[in-house]
């Protein structure tokens, strides 16, 4: 069996790396045995994959990319759960047993299209064909396919396929209502992460790891979303998105809320103190919200309306509101391009519409 790259000097064998990308010729690594399958097995290590599996289906070697990632620690649980659930519904479409270097970029595309068919948002559809878009890389680069099908596809960018929903204040006071007279099991919870989102704009994580010392009622109230240093023994620590601290002023809908908890140790967490800081072992949040969150929304009506709206509608109407930018940036973490992307110039009467 010949294995590119491999060869036999003086009875010891030898790996030439590929010179594919770069501007010379890589030194040959000394393998340091007379064994062939032993040399194989070193090249194996070396490459990450297994040389003897070339006539494997596309199915089979997504086996072999997600042993891979998970071995060098690329992906977070919760990212790697996503990954695997969503890659092999691109099989389903083309054939679990296709050769990955017989998938064109018609298939590719043909997938995108079916994807949006209307049953799910476009930035959903987005992030499918971006976990896709990996796993060719990552044959490209183990040199099993010639061409990335994913790559240099004309999507459309996340911008344009970002969830841009947002509740307006009666439809957002309705959900509220609803999670508040549901029969669901974590009822409360529920009401807490949609207060934290609808009138904090915090995102999901941050409200699931909320320490009680993140909330002063003091005067007008104010929350400081921190980042949590890694405690002795076992847990994990929390960093906001950016890496950055933040402080949100209370309004008084969720000022009067929280005064009506029983309020816990600074330490405790608000939502289920009793798991400390271990995470979901599939989704990496300290509680998996999907279950609840989608009873309540599809009893208020709007079945599509994700946790990450109520941030969004946050930041829609303080901006169509006219709150001052600078503070909307400062409350919610963005960066001016974000804000610029997303809110700015939002407003229920605009003056532009007499311009022609």
């Amino acid at each position: 069996m010949k294995i590119k790259g491999l060869y036999q000097k003086r009875e010891f064998w030898y790996f030439q790396p590929s010179a594919k990308g770069l501007k010379k010729q890589p030194p040959p690594i000394a393998l340091r045995t007379k064994d062939f399958d032993e040399a194989l097995q070193k090249v194996i290590e070396l490459k990450g994959v297994d040389f003897q599996t070339s006539g494997r289906s596309i199915s089979e070697w997504f086996e072999i990319y997600l042993d891979d990632r998970e071995r060098g620690n690329h992906y977070a649980p919760n990212v790697r759960y996503n990954v695997s659930k969503s890659v092999p519904k691109f099989f389903d479409f083309i054939g679990s047993t296709r050769k990955p270097e017989s998938i064109s970029k018609s298939d590719a595309m043909d997938w995108y299209n079916e994807l949006n068919d209307g049953t799910r948002s476009a930035s959903s559809a987005h992030g499918y064909i971006r976990y896709a878009r990996a796993f060719f890389t990552w044959l490209l680069d183990k040199e099993i396919i010639t061409v990335n099908p994913f790559a240099r596809l004309k999507l459309p960018t996340p911008a344009d396929t970002r969830r841009n929903e947002f509740l307006e204040p009666e439809e957002r006071d309705h959900l509220l209502e609803v999670a508040k007279n549901s029969k669901i099991t974590f009822r409360d919870e529920m009401v807490f992460v949609l207060h934290m989102g609808f009138f904090a704009g915090m995102r999901i994580k941050e409200i699931l790891n909320t320490k009680w010392k993140w909330l002063s009622l003091a005067g007008k109230g104010k929350i400081h979303v921190m980042n949590e240093k890694q405690e002795p023994g076992p847990g994990r620590s929390f960093t906001t998105k950016n890496k950055k601290e933040k402080r949100i002023p209370m309004n008084s809908k969720l000022r009067d809320y929280l005064k009506t908890l029983d309020r816990g140790k600074p330490e405790e967490y608000v939502l289920f103190p009793e798991k400390g800081s271990q995470s979901h072992r599939t989704r990496g949040h300290r509680w998996d919200c999907r279950g609840s969150w989608e009873k309540v929304v599809q009893e208020a009506g709007f079945p599509n309306f994700s946790p990450h709206g109520m941030r969004h509608t946050f930041g829609s109407l303080h901006a169509m509101a006219g709150t001052p930018e600078t503070k909307i940036i400062q409350w919610m973490g963005l960066t001016r391009d974000v804000f610029d992307k997303h809110y700015a110039g939002l407003s229920d009467d605009d003056a532009d519409m007499d311009r022609i």
